[in-house]
């Protein structure tokens, strides 16, 4: 396996295999399953519900959703290759690759319930991506986002000049309801999550140690080493308040 540290990239299909190695399941963000109940389980109740699962990267999240009896789930993501490898690993979820901004003609049905797990940040228009997103939704319906928040100084951050992050836009609350409003929704809550994410980052840290051996059977020395320097800067960015987590919730307004 080669390792070239000015191409290499954790999106690329290699880096996201290190994540879910690592964290032991489909996952790209942090807390895991742990996560996925504290965000939406409180809306689980109606098995009959259609979820969308936006950005779902290796499937993960929406195969536990679903195995879980929450709702009926669909899910898509700009990576082709990770969806292929959802495919394959969870062939009950329904799985499109598609750009979000192509999603409202490409991914079939309005949907209930609408969940990002750290994937909102990422998106270089996320103006463009809410009223994709509000296309998608059903009269009522919620937008769930599970993502970063700047604080205050995320521009100047050490974690911003890194390649990784460069194209990082966390979550600012005013800004985004603003972008909210424009787009047809209505912000209604936001909690917290700044101690959970330092806490999940210490741990994935740590099975970056526990795991070296599986991880060593996939990747490159080098590559497992770049990975986990970077989420030491997160974390660092975390615990230094300039970086956090939070839980959005809004409604589809009239």
């Amino acid at each position: 396996m080669n390792f070239d540290p000015a191409t290499f990239r954790l999106n690329s299909p290699l880096g996201k295999r290190i994540l879910a190695t690592a964290r032991e399941g489909d996952y790209a963000h942090p807390g895991e399953e742990e996560a996925i109940r504290l965000t939406l389980q409180p809306f689980a109740g109606n098995p009959l519900q259609s979820w969308l699962d936006v950005g779902c990267g290796r499937g993960g999240t929406a195969a536990f959703v679903a195995a879980e009896g929450w709702a009926k789930v669909t899910a898509f993501d700009i990576d082709a290759v990770s969806i292929q490898e959802a495919q394959r690993a969870f062939p009950g979820v329904r799985f499109y690759a598609c750009d979000i901004a192509d999603a409202p003609d490409v991914v079939p049905g309005r949907f209930d319930l609408i969940y990002l797990f750290n994937a909102f940040y990422a998106f270089p228009d996320q103006p463009g991506a809410l009223h994709a997103l509000r296309a998608l939704a059903a009269n009522p319906a919620r937008l769930v986002l599970f993502d970063y928040v700047d604080h205050g100084g995320f521009a100047d951050s050490p974690l911003v000049r890194l390649p990784e992050a460069g194209h990082w836009q966390p979550m600012q609350e005013n800004r985004l309801r603003e972008q909210m409003a424009a787009a047809g929704w209505k912000l209604e809550s936001v909690q917290s999550l700044d101690a959970d994410y330092a806490r999940w980052y210490r741990v994935l840290l740590t099975r970056f140690d526990l795991r070296r051996e599986a991880l060593e059977a996939i990747a490159p020395p080098e590559a497992i080493d770049h990975a986990r320097r970077f989420f030491e800067e997160v974390l660092r960015t975390i615990e230094a308040g300039i970086l956090g987590g939070a839980i959005f919730i809004a409604r589809a307004a009239e």
